[in-house]
């Protein structure tokens, strides 16, 4: 007899008069439980991958990272969360986190803010070549309970999209991340592999069209897209962006080896059309 998996939840909320709070309290409480601790390690990951502001539709808005924070402090008011970017060639996740408004967070709730390019990195994998590429990754990702993606929503000029998969790809602690693009599909199943996301969340209020990831077109969704399974978010987010996810290779690929699901999503909240 035929095993039944049961479909993956993802939850599209529109943000109405700017409350993303109550957004994202809305879609967190569609997709089930969030399983955190009074001790619990709680890692999250938002895209800041240029300076440019979360206005262009390049990077995660503050507001958003401060909301799942409240709710956050709401389950477990004693659990440790921590935000984190890594340095990339054109700017370092310091000076991401101070242009973006992070370091207010820091002080307002309590949180560490953690560039993974210098903390310290453990060899964790291979990527199988040719040629063979170790991967290493900071102790802060490998430590930690629970790891969230705040992910943008916006195209990729190569990618077609990049999304909560790809946010993966500034995990990686080194700035020059340039060895690993002509294996990125292999690195993004090997990245969300290693650090599973248990918590996905796609940043849509102002999205990114065209020429993405940070020099598309600047575009007013008000939409919040919410999850646990990174492959099923992504491909409702393609979705949303007129995009097929069988045409979006790492999306592809990861769903090809087992990561998560491309069609088997039950979608809550907004109707897809």
């Amino acid at each position: 007899m035929a095993t039944t998996v049961e479909p993956k939840s993802v939850a599209v909320i529109t943000v109405v008069d700017d409350d993303i709070y109550a957004s994202i309290k809305k879609a967190t409480g569609l997709i089930g439980e969030l399983d955190i601790s009074p001790e619990s390690r709680v890692v999250i990951k938002p895209n800041l991958c240029s300076l440019a502001s979360a206005k262009s539709g390049a990077t995660t808005d503050v507001r958003v990272v401060e909301a799942v924070i409240r709710i956050l402090r709401e389950i477990s008011p004693t659990c440790n969360i921590t935000v984190v970017e890594s340095d990339s060639h054109g700017r370092t996740a310091e000076e991401a986190f101070l242009r973006h408004g992070y370091v207010d967070l820091e002080r307002k709730y309590d949180v560490k803010l953690v560039n993974l390019t210098k903390d310290q990195s453990i060899k964790v994998d291979e990527l199988k070549g040719p040629p063979r590429i170790p991967i290493a990754l900071p102790r802060t990702l490998i430590s930690c309970d629970y790891f969230i993606s705040i992910a943008k929503l916006k195209t990729h000029v190569f990618e077609r999209i990049s999304c909560v998969l790809k946010n993966q790809f500034g995990c990686i602690p080194q700035k020059q991340k340039a060895a690993f693009h002509p294996y990125l599909s292999q690195i993004l199943l090997a990245l969300n592999r290693l650090v599973r996301t248990d918590l996905c969340i796609i940043d849509g209020i102002t999205a990114m069209e065209a020429r993405g990831p940070t020099a598309g077109i600047t575009r007013r969704t008000n939409l919040i897209i919410v999850g646990k399974d990174p492959v099923a978010v992504d491909s409702v987010a393609s979705r949303i962006m007129g995009i097929t996810p069988e045409s979006v290779p790492h999306l592809k690929y990861a769903a090809k080896h087992h990561l998560g699901d491309i069609h088997n999503i039950e979608i809550f909240g907004e109707r897809l059309s």
